[in-house]
């Protein structure tokens, strides 16, 4: 337990430092009350509107499972892990965050070095896509309310389901297990005269296991693997769109960079930037770098309701290249929100049928 500011009133002097796992319990206060029988709606964002954020939970999907352990810590913080949602390459849980007693101008709330683990890993099947894979970016202050009387905040936790060394299936039974250390809690110092005030933050010890088991068996029924094989050029640089994992909540397509997507300048007119996924009805997802992936492409997770209905209903799903209408260093602002500085090239678009 770390203590950094005189304004937060501990409830026990010393905390003895323990992991358990965490089982279903009876509810013994009434925050553990409340947070056991909440079901309000929380993970979406009007951000959706954005079509380069993607949202990775919401509590109300029809396929979100619950599993509502909870654990409270001798400071009276609870942490309850709500709901569990899988998809074609992602298992999301969701964590609710509550006390009896919380701190003023809280400005962030998380759960801090938290790992999750999922299994069984199982070997990829021969010719499934080229290994690739790249490094990532870090993180800082977050609050997400779910409640607002009593508080209670809420933390998303994600694993890919594609690895380096193989895959987990989302049809079979999958087990989970996620490690919550502590819990931070940040606040605004009314004391400071920075024009940009640091926080202070107490650290709660949770050291808490959560430990089940679920599966995205129905909503991996709807999945279809379609080859595409399509080969293309821009600006004297050669790709090609290998394959489409079809799924109306997660879009994976594997393409290959001949060049190499390490040796393209990102910031050149021949390196795509996302691709176009455009359904009978003309409802366009946007497909994003594939990131800290072990293959090289496009993917998205899909929650919005449309998009989802939109992908349920098509027929076909056609696949538009974009990229910058010129390099990065002549545009006067980034545009990085604005579409009309993006070339997407109809002419080089593949379309594939849904069966």
């Amino acid at each position: 337990m770390i203590k950094k500011n005189r304004c937060f009133i501990l409830l026990t002097a010393l905390l003895f430092i323990t992991s358990w796992s965490v089982i279903p319990a009876a509810a013994e206060t009434e925050i553990e009350q409340f947070l056991l029988n909440f079901d309000g709606e929380y993970g979406k964002s009007n951000v959706l509107q954005d079509p380069f954020w993607i949202s990775v939970f919401d509590s109300h999907n029809p396929y979100v499972k619950e599993i509502k352990k909870l654990v409270t810590s001798e400071n009276g913080v609870t942490v309850m892990l709500d709901k569990v949602l899988v998809t074609e390459n992602d298992l999301s849980v969701s964590f609710l965050i509550s006390a009896e007693q919380l701190p003023e101008n809280l400005n962030d709330v998380q759960l801090q070095l938290t790992t999750i683990s999922v299994g069984p890993i199982l070997p990829y099947p021969e010719d499934s896509f080229k290994k690739f894979g790249r490094g990532g970016g870090g993180g800082g202050p977050m609050l997400q309310l779910a409640n607002q009387d009593p508080p209670v905040y809420y933390q998303i936790v994600s694993t890919p389901l594609l690895f380096f060394d193989g895959y987990v299936s989302a049809a079979d039974p999958i087990q989970v297990k996620v490690s919550v250390p502590t819990v931070a809690f940040g606040w605004r110092n009314p004391e400071s005269d920075q024009e940009y005030e640091n926080s202070d933050y107490f650290y709660d010890e949770i050291n808490a296991t959560f430990e089940f088991e679920t599966d995205g068996a129905e909503l991996a029924a709807l999945t279809r693997n379609l080859d595409l094989n399509h080969a293309f050029e821009i600006s004297g640089h050669n790709y090609s769109f290998d394959k489409l994992r079809f799924n109306p909540m997660f879009l994976i397509l594997f393409a290959t960079d001949e060049v190499g997507p390490m040796n393209t300048d990102p910031a050149s007119v021949e390196a795509i930037k996302f691709v176009n996924a455009v359904t009978d009805d003309g409802t366009v997802i946007r497909l994003l770098d594939s990131g800290i992936s072990p293959y090289y492409g496009f993917t998205r997770k899909i929650l919005d309701e449309g998009m989802i209905e939109a992908l349920k209903e098509t027929e076909t799903l056609t696949l538009i290249p974009c990229t910058y209408k010129k390099p990065l260093a002549e545009y006067e602002t980034y545009p990085w929100e604005n579409d009309d500085d993006y070339l997407c090239h109809q002419d080089l678009a593949v379309t594939v049928t849904i069966d």
